[in-house]
């Protein structure tokens, strides 16, 4: 082989060299930049939002209901957590007290009594809400200008029911800090008057009661908070707030089918 063309494959061989090595540094390169790319996002992805499950159960107490079995003795021992009325003020209209799971047994006795248990789950820091009741269409007679003669006259729906807005946080012991308990019942008790007539065929007459508690909740323990009922019958209404936190699913959890082992 003559001089040159040994010079020339000489130079063909290291021309193919670096553009092999061209091409790994740029591939290297460019793994390397996805790498630090992913990386940035998952330092950026917000962590998962911590949910707090809040189990609400409300019971109404009708007739002498509220004088039957032990519920009504534990309740007046429990210490309150609400402010005292002054001397001379009379008693305040809801009541609030925490519980441990030792009430349990006396409210798995009075299960006839639970008129509505939702459930809620919320991001911590935020308000969860729900509301429980029906809305009353209602008709009502009217006097005219002409005696004993009345007029039918349909009214806007009125709600009767409760509503129910929690915020609430989790703190450092995974206790639950209610911030914000805010309870609100209406209660129909009866029609307007109709001049003329003696007749309950007037307006339906709702009465409202609202509240606003704060409170925390450490591991079984329960929030207990009482009141009468809008009606003047003397019947008991109690709620039940329990809450805890519930932990997002791990990496490693899988989907509940057949090929994850579900049935």
């Amino acid at each position: 082989m003559t001089m040159m063309k040994l010079a020339v494959l000489i130079a063909v061989l290291s021309t193919n060299a670096i553009r092999e090595h061209a091409a790994e540094t740029h591939h290297a390169l460019a793994v390397q930049t996805q790498a630090d790319h992913e990386a940035t996002s998952d330092a950026q992805r917000p962590l998962a939002a911590t949910q707090i499950m809040l189990e609400l159960q409300v019971f109404q107490f009708k007739g002498d209901a509220n004088a039957k079995g032990a519920l009504p003795e534990f309740l007046e021992k429990l210490p309150r957590i609400d402010a005292a009325s002054a001397p001379g003020e009379p008693p305040q209209s809801v009541q609030a007290a925490i519980a441990g799971g030792e009430v349990d047994k006396l409210l798995a006795d009075a299960a006839a009594y639970c008129i509505s248990a939702p459930r809620m789950f919320v991001h911590a820091g935020q308000t969860a809400s729900v509301q429980i009741g029906r809305e009353i269409a209602w008709e009502a007679m009217q006097p005219t200008a002409e005696p004993g003669v009345f007029r039918l006259v349909q009214g806007e729906p009125k709600f009767e029911g409760m509503r129910f807005d929690v915020m609430a946080e989790v703190l450092d012991d995974r206790a639950i800090a209610v911030r914000t308990l805010k309870m609100r019942f209406d209660q129909f008790v009866g029609r307007e008057e109709v001049d003329g007539t003696s007749l309950e065929v007037g307006a339906p007459i709702i009465r409202s009661r609202e509240s606003t508690h704060a409170l925390v909740l450490k591991a079984g323990q329960r929030a207990i908070l009482t009141t009468s009922t809008l009606d003047e019958s003397g019947e008991l209404m109690l709620v039940v707030l329990k809450a805890k936190v519930v932990d997002p699913p791990s990496d490693e959890s899988k989907p509940y089918t057949k090929e994850a082992g579900g049935r």
